[in-house]
């Protein structure tokens, strides 16, 4: 096209594309740019040629012609300088692999520890939605039928008229199990440390599952306090169905008027985090889980 209109003599066309064409070169790289000039400099034989940030105000020392053909004069000697297009060239394979891999390597190593927090923080949620909704339900109960200390506690953890007068009207129950075994309400156990925690599911306790999944054992009459047993499954049939995980324990102290997460009311802030952890050799590790995570501003950090 260049050449078409040099023939045609169309210096405005020839103009138009020559500044657009340097304009380009300048905008991609300023060595390119300033390379170009040295060269029309030396094939002209000038020694003034002072450019500008704008090629279209840049001093006019050619006539069109011969500026077009130190144009194309210079793209063809450029074809055996690649060295100043180097900078231009894009990544290698070798350089797109090696970043690929350390990416990977990052990855592999940052995002175990990113899933572990997430789910720890949603241990925890469901931690404390478990224990709000035991002391709503614990609160109501006590508005509608007096201090828990003068509740009629049995001595029997089998004592349904007890359980379905203070418990069950709080709670918004989706499946009932009852005293019955193999009906599905929980799933097998196992404690912090890996043990096994047995299987509510067979055991002739209450046992029922709320509306948001979570299941729930109630036993009541437990020791000469006839303090109230309550283990819940926060997450239901979900795993991993482990203690300090997503099963805690809690206890009613009908004297106390209060329900704590078990041993809270008992235990040293110490001798709750030696139980719960991994490697406790505690019989029962984790099951003092929620009074360490109420003491320890409930980070989960075991």
């Amino acid at each position: 096209h260049l050449k078409s209109a040099l023939n045609a003599k169309d210096t405005l066309f020839i103009g138009a594309l020559l500044s657009w064409i340097c304009s380009t070169l300048h905008r991609l790289k300023q060595t390119v740019f300033t390379d170009y000039v040295a060269f029309a400099v030396s094939q002209s034989g000038l020694t003034t040629f002072r450019p500008y940030a704008n090629p279209l105000h840049r001093r006019q020392i050619f006539d069109w012609k011969h500026h077009a053909l130190v144009l194309i004069s210079y793209v063809k000697n450029l074809r055996n300088r690649r060295s100043l297009l180097l900078p231009l060239r894009g990544f290698t394979l070798a350089e797109v692999l090696i970043t690929l891999g350390i990416i990977g390597v990052v990855a592999a190593l940052t995002i175990p520890t990113l899933m572990q927090s997430y789910q720890n923080k949603q241990y925890v949620t469901g931690f404390q939605k478990a224990y709000q909704l035991l002391n709503t339900a614990f609160t109501l109960s006590e508005a509608h039928n007096g201090f828990s200390s003068t509740w009629d506690i049995p001595t029997s953890n089998q004592d349904i008229a007890y359980i379905e007068k203070y418990w069950l009207p709080y709670f918004s129950i989706a499946q009932t199990c009852g005293f019955q075994t193999g009906k599905g309400c929980f799933q097998p156990m196992t404690y912090l440390s890996g043990n096994d925690g047995g299987n509510l599911d067979n055991v002739n306790q209450y046992k029922f599952i709320l509306s948001d999944g979570m299941s729930v054992n109630l036993c009541p009459g437990v020791t000469s306090e006839k303090r109230t047993h309550i283990i819940v499954d926060t997450n239901g049939k979900k795993g991993p169905n482990t203690f300090g995980r997503d099963i805690y324990w809690f206890d009613v102290f009908p004297n106390d008027r209060k329900i704590y997460p078990f041993g809270m009311n008992y235990k040293t802030f110490e001798e709750l985090k030696e139980t719960c952890s991994v490697s406790s050799e505690d019989a029962q590790a984790g099951a003092y889980c929620g009074a360490y995570l109420v003491r320890n501003g409930y980070k989960m950090d075991y």
